[in-house]
């Protein structure tokens, strides 16, 4: 039997379509009308402009989910493409009240290859050995135009003592893959796949990334797609790259970007399904949604305004 599908708003160039195996009710995929390349499996190996755009309108898809469902905030996860359209989730974070508090991600887990899914779990700790090799590979991909030096400049204040701001400030070992005179990326030592890295602007701003200034949000969106083609190319077999904005573990904005290793095409074996949000977000498939339940979600989230 085929999944069910319910387009809630139609642009010229994409779908909004309600997820009917959502892993968090309200889930929404946006879908672009125009197909991509064989080999295109995420966003993040559109032209850079062209996944400037789509991840643009995911913001403005956000906001208007948010006002929709009655949360404070969304989630994206940007895993494969599904029928060779390169494919976003927004996912509405239910439960959680207007001031930020940490919550922590689910069971660790960790694997080598792609298994059909991302997510934000965190994993084991990796050796340093393991990241000293793994942060070579990587930056030996890195060319003439990239910055080869480590800087160290935090615009901000130097008493600010969030994690990711004493990173940036290189207090607290590190493994750095990148960087400009904007952004930094680093090798997390808690990755749930080799090769997971964070993207942090040197400037202390909202974990809720759709809340950014477009400015800054199209900023931290090329820091981003930058990484994810440093990945690609760094390490072996990695045949594309996952992408999340999430943002409850640390408060200081920062993109996840997931290298995809072995078969793009693989299908996830399991399902994981939240009514609320729990410290983590997946793209497993989730609860199959009745007829009924669909119209009824169907009918809250209105995206009129974004037609065009």
């Amino acid at each position: 039997m085929a999944p069910l599908k319910r387009i809630l708003c139609e642009t010229a160039k994409y779908f909004v379509e309600l997820d009917c195996i959502p892993f968090i009710p309200g889930t929404v995929n946006i879908k672009s009308k125009e197909p991509s390349k064989d080999d295109t499996f995420t966003v993040l190996q559109l032209p850079v402009d062209n996944f400037v755009d789509i991840m643009l309108f995911a913001k403005s898809v956000a906001a208007k989910l948010c006002s929709s469902l009655k949360v404070h905030r969304c989630a994206m996860i940007a895993g494969v493409n599904c029928n060779k359209s390169p494919s976003v989730k927004v996912i509405p974070l239910h439960g959680l009240s207007a001031e930020w508090n940490a919550l922590l991600a689910g069971e660790p887990e960790f694997n080598e290859t792609y298994q059909g899914y991302i997510s934000s779990n965190n994993g084991p700790k990796f050796s340093d050995d393991s990241l000293d090799s793994l942060q070579k590979q990587i930056r030996h991909q890195l060319t003439e135009s990239d910055e080869k030096e480590t800087s160290n400049k935090f615009d901000g204040d130097a008493s600010d003592t969030n994690l990711f701001a004493k990173l940036v400030r290189g207090e607290i070992p590190q493994w750095r893959i990148w960087e400009d005179k904007k952004y930094v990326a680093f090798l997390t030592p808690f990755p749930n796949s080799p090769g997971f890295s964070v993207v942090i602007p040197r400037k202390h701003l909202s974990s809720d990334i759709f809340s950014l200034e477009e400015n800054d949000y199209i900023e931290l969106l090329k820091a981003s797609h930058r990484v994810a083609n440093l990945l690609i190319q760094g390490i072996p077999n990695a045949k594309s790259c996952g992408l999340i904005f999430e943002g409850f573990e640390i408060d200081y904005a920062h993109s996840k970007v997931i290298p995809i290793i072995g078969d793009p095409n693989t299908v996830c074996a399991d399902t994981d399904f939240c009514e609320t949000y729990k410290g983590y977000i997946s793209c497993k498939p989730g609860k199959q949604l009745k007829e009924d339940e669909i119209e009824e979600m169907a009918k809250k989230i209105d995206l009129s305004a974004l037609k065009q």
